[in-house]
């Protein structure tokens, strides 16, 4: 009882080690013929060689893109949600999900339990610096992209001052993906930042976008029950898949 903290344990106790979650401050070039995406760690910058590999699924070209994709979630603060987010990407056969540590829930009991076990086969990478990282990866050839509702992306780059004369050019650049044509995920390979409840990405995060992805409202809603969003546990799998 005492080492269950009271929790049911029908008289069974398995401990465990913690899942491993090994730092990377950059992920390094890529092309489309890629098997396997490298990853540089911050303890190992110095050296030549990328101290981390992830190999790519075999059915990785079925995607859209013949590119790498991975997923970065920041500021999803809810344990269930972490977890259901987990649970997807693994589903959606992505062989790897970034993890803002010092913003998202921790993979604690509660994570792991709702990702059902998706957690134990994925490769978690720890980033302590979203926004360094994204700066070193997208000098290294990955284009990023933000998930956001298209009213929100259609007003981010005012927002963030895009529009002055010095920054013309990028805001033409941040385009929302469903305006674009032909789609951009099959010229690069991809990072998809997915924020966490409420406001969603931090402006930190925004400024790095190239693009977004969003869901188009199916009716009109928000003036009969109050529902006028997707949580982020349905959203971030369907801007996924």
């Amino acid at each position: 009882d005492r080492v269950s903290e009271a929790r049911p344990h029908n008289g069974l106790i398995l401990e465990a080690s913690p899942l491993p979650t090994p730092p990377v401050s950059a992920l390094l070039p890529v092309d489309q013929r890629a098997t396997q995406i490298d990853a540089a760690s911050p303890s190992l910058t110095t050296t030549p060689s990328p101290s981390l590999t992830i190999p790519l699924p075999r059915h990785h070209h079925a995607f859209r893109s013949p590119f790498p994709f991975l997923p970065l979630f920041d500021t999803v603060l809810n344990p269930g949600n972490l977890g259901s987010l987990l649970r997807s990407v693994h589903f959606l056969g992505l062989p790897s999900v970034l993890l803002s540590t010092r913003t998202c829930a921790p993979l604690n009991a509660s994570t792991l339990k709702a990702a059902s076990g998706a957690a134990d086969a994925l490769r978690i990478l720890a980033v302590s610096e979203p926004a360094r990282f994204l700066d070193e990866s997208i000098r290294n050839g990955w284009r990023v992209y933000g998930a956001a509702s298209p009213e929100a992306a259609a007003n981010i780059g005012e927002a963030m001052g895009w529009r002055s004369s010095s920054t013309r050019e990028k805001h033409r650049r941040a385009k929302p993906l469903f305006e674009m044509s032909p789609h951009p995920l099959g010229k690069s390979p991809v990072i998809l930042l997915i924020g966490g409840e409420g406001k969603g990405l931090r402006p930190a995060l925004l400024k790095r976008c190239q693009g977004f992805l969003g869901i188009t409202k199916g009716r009109k809603v928000g003036g009969d029950v109050g529902v006028d969003s997707l949580g982020v546990a349905v959203a971030g799998a369907v801007v996924m898949e």
